[in-house]
């Protein structure tokens, strides 16, 4: 039998389908996975788009609003009950209380 350069020997065939099984494998865990991650992923997002109404609510009730304040305000303004922690060269803790400050 005499090969020429355009016939594929034995050898390249066989390597030939063994890749073709190898990508049809991966192929196939591919769509395995897919077939069960999908409606997980759906199922959460439908879930998700039911609560959001109720998440709205929950985050316009959390609204931090911050206050302008007036330059003559802020000289004007006062800590109640402020409290200063630390520790002191020799390390010992410390409290320093003010009713005002």
């Amino acid at each position: 039998m005499t090969v020429t350069p355009d016939t594929p020997s034995d050898a390249q065939i066989v390597a030939a389908l063994s890749r073709r099984a190898m990508v049809d494998r991966r192929y196939s865990r591919f769509v395995v996975l897919a077939k069960r991650l999908l409606p997980i992923i759906a199922f959460i997002l439908l879930l998700f788009v039911g609560i959001w109404p109720l998440l709205q609510a929950e985050l316009h009730r959390a609204r931090i609003t911050l206050l302008r304040l007036d330059s003559r305000e802020a000289q004007d303004s006062r800590a109640v009950d402020a409290r200063y922690i630390g520790i002191d060269p020799e390390n010992r803790p410390f409290v320093i209380t003010a009713d005002v400050a």
